[in-house]
């Protein structure tokens, strides 16, 4: 039987992935990682992770959310 991991953590996804925690938890959020739930612990099939990288990724535009209201006078 050979040392291979089945299931990875978030922080070895996102190591893995050179991403943050934070990145990996919004792919999951929006359904782009398969998940599995043992207890409280939430893992990554390494198959999942796998056919994640070999999937063609858009770049999601970034909505500016700084919270001022429109600054210019008449």
């Amino acid at each position: 039987m050979t040392n291979t991991k089945l299931l990875m953590s978030k922080r070895e996804v996102a190591s893995a992935l050179s991403v943050s925690v934070r990145t990996v938890e919004n792919l999951i959020f929006r359904k782009e990682l398969v998940v599995r739930k043992i207890g409280r612990r939430t893992l990554v099939p390494a198959t999942a992770l796998k056919s994640f990288v070999r999937r063609n990724h858009e770049t999601q535009p970034r909505v500016a959310t700084t919270g001022l209201a429109n600054t210019e006078g008449p």
